[in-house]
């Protein structure tokens, strides 16, 4: 009963930290006004060229959906997998640049542990002038600890974004991060510093638990 109690504790405190950490007052996801206007968590993570190692700026734009909010995200995206209890909702923006463009957009969890197991898990919706990720869409890395979407090169570029991004999972947020590759260097992930990966969404990365 007590590691019951330990283990619950340790949850909420993960989820109160994330809140704390992304909450944006009068900040508000472009997806919300899509997606019925409301979710369980949203927000929006920004990055410059001193996280990115390159002259740019990106901002990352989450939503969480729970329960019916959750169901009703799938329907609407045409998602053919099972309903789940959550609907990770993601959408990246390029707002400064050079000569790059943004090729890869990699999600994964701050302790880097356990993402995603199944491309029905992963999934994205055309956004209103969007970019499309290049085929075959959303997967999950050999090790299952990222989520990745790539781009045509010179496509996601300034004052453009992406597709809505998404991951379906029954399990609630824990912190994560994200990183991005620009044109030329899709093998190379730009690894973001230790202190800027403490502050991505409650939403981006997902409990190691899986669904029983």
């Amino acid at each position: 009963m007590k590691k019951i109690l330990f283990t619950m504790m340790l949850v909420l405190t993960l989820v109160s930290n994330a809140y704390a950490l992304f909450e944006v007052p009068g900040t508000t996801p472009t997806m919300l006004t899509t997606y019925g206007g409301t979710a369980f968590y949203y927000g929006v993570h920004e990055k410059g060229p001193g996280e990115l190692g390159v002259d740019m700026s990106v901002r990352l734009e989450f939503a969480v959906y729970k329960g019916d909010q959750a169901a009703e995200v799938i329907e609407e995206t045409g998602y053919g997998g099972d309903v789940t209890e959550y609907v990770y909702a993601y959408q990246l923006f390029c707002d400064e640049m050079t000569t790059e463009s943004i090729t890869q957009l990699s999600l994964f969890r701050k302790d880097g542990l356990t993402l995603g197991a199944g491309k029905d898990e992963i999934h994205q919706s055309q956004a209103p002038d969007g970019i499309e990720p290049k085929e075959p869409g959303g997967y999950f890395n050999a090790l299952n600890t990222e989520a990745i979407w790539k781009f045509d090169d010179m496509t996601l570029v300034e004052d453009e974004h992406s597709w809505y991004l998404f991951l379906y999972k029954d399990q609630g947020p824990v912190l994560g991060d994200f990183k991005i590759n620009p044109s030329g260097n899709d093998d190379i992930p730009m690894v973001p510093e230790p202190t800027s990966m403490a502050l991505l969404i409650g939403g981006t990365i997902l409990s190691l638990r899986r669904r029983k």
